[in-house]
């Protein structure tokens, strides 16, 4: 891994939570058609080993929540293969739909625990050795839901927010350590949390199936994105092209070419921060 700065030429090794289905399965792909090595963690061992095996990649079972686990896992990655260079925090959940008010407090609560709690978690597993090293990328996998109203959504909206002001923190005490943290919205998609939802078949008129029609209606409008050319959009924040942006949120809809022309100017402000969204 490069120092903060500077692109990476050669092949890294990446930690991916989640990874064993939807958009985490799709990003291992993603990193391993670059060329990386790709350690895929996940909860379920027949999803996370078939990934791993289809990538020539690093199993590692293991729960986010579980600091214990966690831990052995980052440690048996980095004795066998060496220090994680990339971290992709993409393990979550979405949540109870209904009213704030009317969702039960542990489901509610149980959004932001492994949202997170699992992106600290894992964050905390694998930047101790970052910091040694003085090198290190990390990227959370957040959505517009963290910067936008999300009615019926609450718990996932405030956990994403959560996790986006948390990388916005980690970012500034990282930065001279030459550890990079970006936050990445991959775009509305037809997999992983969306897909789960319209395969539930929720009942007319229910809050599930008001949100149900409201993603087909976005993806109708042409709002959707390829989930493998999110990936790939995320392999390439990760190369260090766009170091000088770390802290910020970005997302698939983005122009990167563009958005490097303008790195300078958005490194120089709080554009495109939690505090200020640029239009």
């Amino acid at each position: 891994m490069r120092p903060a700065g500077s692109v990476a030429s050669t092949s890294v090794l990446a930690l991916v939570t989640g990874g064993g289905r939807g958009y985490g399965a799709t990003t291992v792909r993603a990193f391993a058609a670059a060329g990386h090595k790709v350690a895929v963690l996940g909860r379920n061992r027949p999803d996370v080993e078939t990934v791993a095996g289809e990538v020539d990649g690093i199993a590692c079972i293991a729960d986010v929540l579980d600091t214990a686990a966690l831990e052995r896992a980052v440690a048996a990655v980095t004795d066998a293969h060496g220090p994680v260079d990339v971290l992709v925090n993409n393990a979550g959940i979405g949540g109870s739909l209904g009213l704030a008010w009317e969702v039960e407090p542990d489901e509610w609560w149980r959004a932001v625990e492994v949202n997170v709690r699992g992106t600290h978690n894992a964050t905390v597993a694998v930047l101790p050795s970052m910091l040694r090293r003085g090198a290190g990328r990390i990227v959370n996998v957040v959505s517009h839901a963290g910067v936008a109203r999300w009615p019926y959504g609450s718990s996932y909206s405030v956990s994403k927010a959560a996790v986006i002001k948390y990388g916005e923190n980690l970012a500034a005490e990282v930065r001279k350590q030459g550890v990079v943290v970006l936050n990445y919205h991959p775009g509305i998609l037809e997999i992983g949390l969306t897909a789960t939802l319209f395969e539930s078949s929720p009942a007319p008129g229910t809050t599930e199936d008001m949100v149900a029609r409201w993603f087909r209606q976005q993806i109708a409008d042409g709002r959707s994105v390829d989930a493998t050319e999110s990936a790939e959009k995320l392999v390439r924040l990760a190369s260090g092209e766009f170091d000088r942006l770390s802290g910020r949120y970005l997302t698939a809809y983005d122009d990167l070419d563009a958005l490097r022309e303008r790195v300078a100017d958005i490194a120089a402000s709080d554009l495109l921060t939690l505090g200020l969204i640029e239009r």
